[in-house]
């Protein structure tokens, strides 16, 4: 939703007289009414802070006559507009965000004097214009301030006015606001996914599994049945596989593993600890983790082009897209405490056969301990030692005396088979140090849980990403492969390819199985009391009143 299409709309539709109000509403007085409110800088209507800025410029342009409502109640526009509103479940929202029930309870006692009827039509028409805008704004950019720098900004006064302005300016405006929710591939197959399980909730979920010794293929356990009746709900285990009695069987050894897989847990088809404690949460927790992950897509550019790389930081996940061609493959990500950052930037080199310069932080922290336990580690390791950017021998710094104070050294390791990026990295320049590359520790990609790094992410197949993303640039094959298996050390400029760092703890592979991941940096936690909306009492309306 462009700055430039919004504002055109709004001139397009004032100019050719697009915001009737009904016959009934020509009403001066209420135009005076509504005049004198909305040149408040704020409202509250049955604990509702409206600002009015926004509402300002809409109803100026027609007159401050009611759009949505008449003398009875909100008209059938309105209607179809509350109907689409109350569907927000579908985006993984809460639809009392959008005043869904505050406004029938409005529209409930439009009666008694003329002064109390007024000041329900009032609350009613603007409650329902607020409404449309925040729907139209959390679409356009998310519900809730974005964790991470997004690149998309909330939508302006005029942008939110123009909202109003397209919305009015359609014969069905509840078809206008469906139209904003994102199309992007990965939005509609959370949705989908959501729709799965909030089918499962509303069926009363999946039954609770109980903590206990270890399940191994062949044991007989009192869980098993249970076990079979969660692998059947969420879809790893066929109903026709199912068995009776004790035994675990190796139709359900095969469900487990599909469980375990979908969990980014060790796939060994063994109910052990950290598979037990994962098959212990809710269908609830699930809701939540996919509504959020929607949120956060909602903070995502609408189209991400045609090429791109996605990194999926909980899931140790990358996904290249050009064209047609598409490659994922597992990563290793930052640990709890060197998180890797989350951030929408642009790949523009690829490093053949890099050298390491170590950052201050880390040759400090963690490599000047193993310098004094070992006096040989730097140079059986292959670095080069600089003191305020001379050479020096390592052997000659009395590592016993340099500290935090006084640690004025940088340490350089040379390309090679023992350096820490291995043989290539994808610079992102203007990402605190943070990029793409090989690792001299490929045995760790083995693990379930990766979040072991410094913060860069490293990747399972460099070689081939690195084809991935030359072979995009004239290159062929077999001069990647020469270039990557030479000694010596290569920078090549390609054309900016936007790489997208996200945060998705649950998302919905190409077979359309939803996967959710541990949340490995605790963001889940703020984020879903940032969406939490306590829902409106029902013990009486206040309306219109500062």
């Amino acid at each position: 939703m462009s700055v430039q299409r919004l504002a055109l709309a709004f001139v397009v539709l004032a100019g050719l007289g697009f915001y009737h109000a009904r016959a009934s509403e020509n009403d001066a007085a209420f135009s005076a009414y509504m005049t004198a409110w909305l040149n408040q800088p704020t409202l509250t209507f049955d604990g509702v802070k409206i600002e009015t800025a926004p509402l300002r410029a809409f109803y100026q342009a027609q007159n401050y006559r009611a759009f949505w409502v008449d003398d009875d109640g909100y008209t059938r526009r309105a209607s179809r507009v509350m109907d689409q509103l109350a569907k927000a479940g579908d985006e993984g929202l809460n639809p009392e965000i959008y005043h869904v029930n505050t406004m029938k309870r409005v529209a409930s006692v439009m009666t008694g004097d003329s002064d109390s009827r007024m000041r329900a039509r009032l609350s009613l028409e603007l409650l329902m214009s607020h409404a449309v805008l925040n729907y139209a704004s959390d679409m356009h950019a998310g519900s809730v301030r974005p964790q991470w720098n997004t690149g998309l900004a909330a939508l302006s006064d005029t942008e939110q006015a123009n909202v109003l302005g397209l919305a009015a300016g359609t014969s069905d405006s509840a078809g206008y606001l469906a139209s904003l929710s994102p199309t992007t591939p990965d939005y509609v197959a959370m949705k989908t996914g959501l729709r799965n399980y909030q089918s499962i909730a509303a069926k009363g979920g999946w039954p609770e599994f109980t903590a206990g010794k270890t399940i191994k293929p062949g044991m007989s356990d009192a869980r098993v049945a249970t076990l079979q009746e969660i692998l059947i709900t969420t879809g790893d285990m066929k109903s026709s596989d199912v068995t009776t009695g004790e035994l675990y069987s190796t139709a359900a050894v095969e469900g487990v593993k599909h469980f375990q897989q979908r969990h980014s847990l060790e796939v060994d088809g063994i109910v052990n600890t950290a598979t037990q404690q994962v098959l212990a949460v809710p269908v609830s927790k699930r809701v939540e983790q996919m509504a959020m992950t929607m949120e956060r897509m909602r903070w995502m550019p609408r189209d991400l082009g045609s090429r791109y790389v996605l990194v999926n930081v909980p899931a140790y996940r990358l996904r290249a897209v050009a064209g047609d061609q598409q490659m994922t493959m597992k990563v290793i990500v930052g640990k709890p405490d060197t998180k890797t950052p989350m951030f929408s930037k642009n790949i523009t080199d690829v490093v053949l056969n890099p050298s390491w310069s170590v950052p201050g932080k880390i040759a400090m922290k963690e490599m000047l301990p193993k310098i004094r336990k070992n006096p040989n580690y730097l140079s059986n390791a292959g670095f080069t030692v600089s003191e305020n950017g001379a050479t020096v021998d390592p052997s000659s710094v009395d590592w016993e005396s340099v500290g935090k104070g006084n640690f004025n050294y940088t340490f350089r390791q040379p390309p090679g088979s023992g350096n820490a990026l291995g043989k290539v990295k994808f610079l992102i320049p203007d990402s605190d140090n943070v990029y793409l590359h090989d690792t001299s520790q490929p045995k760790l990609f083995a693990r379930a849980e990766r979040s072991l790094s410094h913060g860069c992410v490293r990747l399972s197949e460099p070689k081939e990403f690195a084809k991935f993303v030359l072979m995009q640039e004239g290159w062929s094959a077999d001069k990647v492969e020469t270039a990557y298996n030479s000694s010596a050390s290569r920078t090549v400029a390609i054309s900016p390819m936007p790489v997208h760092l996200v945060y998705w703890t649950s998302w919905m592979d190409e077979q359309g199985a939803p996967h959710f991941q541990r949340d490995i940096y605790g963001m889940d936690r703020s984020l879903l009391a940032s969406m939490s909306v306590k829902p409106a009492k029902d013990d009486g309306v206040k309306l219109a009143m500062n």
